[in-house]
């Protein structure tokens, strides 16, 4: 279980670095599309728990898995059930204050619940991404409107810093993007989610890869899991650079042969496939300058067809120059990072049979 303290792991003294200026319009798109500029070396990090939340147990009606997370404007932890599909509210020191939803097609129910956040007028928007609708809750969880919005929303949504809201979307089968929303939930751009080149030629690869994104005040970035660069947009969603460089710990996806994950023992050949390699399994930016990236692995669940990640390590870079200045910061083992705010990183630390934890991890010299 994380404890109060500090995890210090020292950094590697080689790291690529990158552009000192977000200044190459680039493709998001395009495995061509990098800045590669000097190298030189990594300061010492570490990251500090600086606060620790313990979720109280719902009794008859226990949480199933954290799945999505948003903090309210005062503090309040927002969290989205994967395994029943919910919201529930705790307090700052972890109390149940409200939880609603079931399952279903009905009015107010869901059938998955894939992003999460607080509007500016205090109301909890819930994105059920199987039905392709926003619901809205008040800040009592009780329902309060839902509708539909164009592009259809597919997963995570973010509120910007000024306004307007981000969002994860979908557009025929497997097109899916990044959509910058107003405050009336009409969409001002949409960018495609980045998908490199070499993706086309591994069709296998969209049946794991995720599109992973976070955003700044000025500044939206995106990645394919699977392969860096990272992709830098400003708030009109114009590319502007691709950045990152993977640390000496990440494992490239290896390619497979025509038909090697079908037929007899496939799924231990997939689940050796898929133990083989690194996945970027998280974007986030913590005290709007810096971006946290996050390294992790995957794995299937026995025969259930479910795919999860594991984190393991993150990187730091620092927004709008995109130097790398913190590499390889090992994460307690099980723990998961879910978002950043001003205030450090939230990452799940614990969960049963322990009491289910949300972290915050500060990043300190």
């Amino acid at each position: 279980m994380l404890r109060p303290g500090v995890l210090t792991v020292p950094l590697r003294s080689r790291v690529s670095l990158l552009s000192s200026v977000l200044v190459a319009a680039l493709s998001a798109c395009d495995d061509g599309a990098r800045d590669h500029p000097s190298s030189a070396g990594v300061s010492e990090f570490s990251l500090a728990v600086v606060a620790r939340i313990e979720l109280e147990d719902s009794g008859e009606a226990p949480l199933g898995e954290i799945g999505t997370l948003a903090v309210a404007t005062n503090g309040d932890l927002l969290v989205g059930d994967r395994l029943i599909p919910r919201v529930l509210r705790y307090d700052r020191a972890g109390r149940l204050v409200a939880r609603f939803g079931a399952f279903g097609d009905g009015p107010y129910e869901f059938r998955r619940v894939g992003g999460l956040l607080e509007d500016r007028s205090g109301r909890v928007l819930v994105v059920d991404p199987r039905r392709g609708r926003l619901t809205a809750l008040n800040a009592d969880l009780l329902p309060d409107t839902s509708f539909r919005v164009m592009p259809v929303p597919a997963g995570p949504v973010l509120r910007l810093k000024g306004s307007g809201y981000l969002m994860k979307t979908v557009a025929g089968r497997r097109s899916s993007g990044i959509a910058l929303m107003n405050e009336e939930w009409v969409s001002r751009w949409r960018i495609p989610a980045p998908v490199p080149a070499s993706a086309q030629g591994n069709p296998y690869w969209g049946s794991y890869a995720t599109t992973e994104f976070a955003a700044s005040t000025d500044f939206i970035v995106a990645a394919y899991s699977f392969q860096y660069p990272i992709q830098v947009y400003d708030r009109r969603g114009e590319a502007k650079a691709a950045i990152g460089d993977p640390p000496p710990s990440f494992r490239p996806a290896p390619v497979l042969q025509p038909g090697a994950l079908a037929g007899p023992n496939a799924e231990q050949r997939r689940d050796d496939w898929l133990s083989s390699f690194t996945v970027i399994a998280n974007l986030a930016v913590i005290e709007d300058s810096l971006l946290a990236v996050t390294h992790g692995s995957m794995r299937e669940l026995g025969g259930a067809g479910r795919v999860i990640r594991e984190h393991h390590s993150v990187d730091i870079y620092r927004l709008p120059t995109g130097v790398k200045i913190a590499e390889d910061i090992r994460l307690p083992v099980g723990s998961r990072v879910m978002m950043g705010r001003r205030e450090g990183l939230y990452v799940v630390s614990s969960r049963p049979p322990d009491p289910w934890t949300v972290s915050v991890l500060r990043l300190i010299r």
